[in-house]
């Protein structure tokens, strides 16, 4: 059994997609059917799915009819999932001959319309060899990082990747419909049309997609195609013989192209972006650090001055991470144009670096704090500080009040320095010791 004509018998309103299942099955196990109808099946999404992975392990039918179900044909012959059923050209009359010839269908009109599915049998489609000669095909020479495409019209210019077979030439063999072909190749970004062959100016450039050096996709346009005027319908006896020495078979493995990379110079700071960038510097860091300090109302809080001393110590030698953590944190989510932390984002910080333990320090307690820290601003003096966020100087007092609430006023530690050292020990650099923005 070669032909095999089961169109118009509603196998898709099987249970549980049974219907699907079988064909799917018998597309895996027959090796001598070439031509089978299963158009108006009422086939769904689903069961065309079941049947699209039938059907890409055989490689003997050459012609498969879908009309009127949930699925298209492509030009390899494979089954395309969709819903979009065509209602309009649904009731054109198509059933396939009863014969094993070639070429029956020769309505080009009807062709064009897809009504016989893209059925190699039935439109008479040719195997056509593309090659392209490094070199000699448009004078162009093919670099080892670089790869072929040939673009088809009837594919709708979509990138088909060419095949080298040595000596600089690539190849891609293909079965192309009757009627007018046009075609060009691209190498990276550029098109090109063979040398010595019909070309054209196309009244609309086309737009194509191409695969550049980065692996991204890009749309270029292309104003010339080669051109093929018409292609004879193929008309010809389908015999053993002929299916045994056919090149170009439905469903081929999918091609796999090769991702060729140049060989980057590796970054380095002097040739990036950031050459100019300057990095922070002790002497710039001890000279901020000491402005926040005098800034801020930790003198208030520690009254001890051997304790005041050493609290500043510790806070100085840990006023680079401090200072990332603010950077970071009134940037991403500034209070509207001034980079300062409110009371949410600060809240955010406080919880990864598990201060808040609902036994010494509540949600509450942050709120009070901040409070406290934002006391006594002025606020027509100094715009830059806006109400219920804290500004750099502010979120140095707030380790401090915070280290003091939690380890101190517990009784967890004696002395106000030990305090601050172990909250910045135990929760800002568990937390955030790995910002570093230089």
């Amino acid at each position: 059994l070669m032909v095999f004509d089961s169109s118009f018998n509603a196998f898709g309103n099987s249970e549980k997609n049974a219907s699907a299942e079988a064909w799917s099955n018998l597309f895996k196990e027959n090796k001598s059917l070439v031509h089978v109808d299963l158009s108006h099946n009422s086939f769904k999404y689903q069961d065309c799915q079941i049947l699209s992975e039938g059907l890409k392990e055989n490689h003997t039918i050459l012609g498969i009819h879908m009309m009127g179900n949930d699925g298209r044909i492509d030009m390899l012959g494979n089954i395309n999932p969709t819903e979009q059923k065509d209602l309009g050209i649904s009731h054109i009359f198509s059933r396939i001959e009863s014969t094993l010839e070639t070429g029956t269908k020769k309505n080009l009109e009807k062709i064009n319309l897809n009504v016989y599915s893209k059925c190699w049998i039935c439109e008479g489609w040719t195997q056509m060899k593309f090659i392209f000669v490094s070199g000699v095909t448009a004078q162009r020479e093919v670099k080892e990082d670089e790869n072929v495409f040939i673009h088809l019209s009837f594919e709708n210019y979509e990138p088909d990747y060419m095949l080298p077979e040595g000596n600089g030439s690539y190849y891609s063999l293909r079965m192309v419909p009757p009627g007018p072909l046009s075609y060009f190749y691209t190498i990276k970004e550029e098109s090109f049309n063979a040398d010595g062959v019909k070309a054209a100016t196309l009244a609309k450039p086309v737009t194509v997609r191409i695969l550049t050096e980065e692996e991204e996709e890009k749309l270029i346009s292309v104003p010339h195609t080669n051109i093929i005027d018409n292609i004879v319908q193929t008309r010809q006896l389908i015999t053993k013989t002929l299916l045994t020495t056919m090149s170009c078979l439905p469903r081929p493995p999918p091609k796999i192209v090769p991702r060729k990379k140049k060989i980057k110079t590796p970054w380095t700071l002097p040739k990036s972006i950031f050459a100019n960038y300057k990095l922070d510097e002790k002497k710039q860091l001890d000279a901020a650090f000491e402005n926040n300090f005098l800034r801020s109302k930790i003198p208030k809080i520690i009254k001890n001055e051997g304790e005041l001393m050493k609290s500043k110590d510790i806070l100085r030698d840990n006023y680079k991470m401090i200072r990332e953590i603010y950077k970071y944190f009134s940037a991403v989510e500034p209070t509207g144009t001034i980079p300062a932390i409110g009371s949410n984002v600060f809240t955010d910080i406080m919880n990864q670096a598990d201060v808040i333990d609902s036994i010494n320090v509540l949600l509450s307690d942050l709120d009070i704090e901040m409070v406290a820290s934002n006391a006594g601003k002025n606020k027509i003096a100094n715009p830059r500080n806006p109400e219920r966020s804290l500004v750099r100087y502010q979120m140095i007092e707030m380790v401090a009040r915070l280290a003091i609430r939690k380890y101190q006023k517990s009784g967890v530690v004696k002395f106000a320095s030990e305090a601050v050292d172990t909250f910045i020990r135990e929760n800002i650099k568990k937390a955030f010791e790995k910002m570093d923005s230089n």
